[in-house]
């Protein structure tokens, strides 16, 4: 067999202010990275865990938290190869305190 695949994740707002990624499930499965410090961003939150499905069809669901935070312009994208994205949900308003949601990528 080759190399294990990877799926990688990038979630990103704005300001740069400080927020948690609470929750990541792929296709009814929890995600969790070696380090929980991988969670934790000012900005920007980026991990990859390994996957058997590299290229199917993946369904997503996440929460992210910024207590006493209003960010906005977010955004939550995947790939396999590192290369190619594919957002899986954004959100051009502002949220206060809580980003609750789900997206999909073939």
């Amino acid at each position: 067999m080759g190399d294990e695949a990877k799926m990688r994740v990038r979630v990103t707002w704005r300001p740069a202010a400080a927020a948690t990624l609470a929750a990541w499930v792929d296709d009814d499965e929890y995600v969790w990275p070696k380090s929980r410090s991988v969670y934790a961003g000012r900005g920007s939150i980026d991990f990859d865990y390994p996957t058997n499905d590299a290229g199917g069809y993946h369904e997503f669901e996440w929460t992210l938290l910024f207590p006493e935070q209003e960010l906005r312009r977010l955004r939550v994208e995947v790939s396999w190869d590192g290369s190619t994205w594919h957002t899986v949900g954004s959100r051009k308003k502002p949220i206060k305190h809580t980003w609750s949601s789900f997206g999909v990528a073939p």
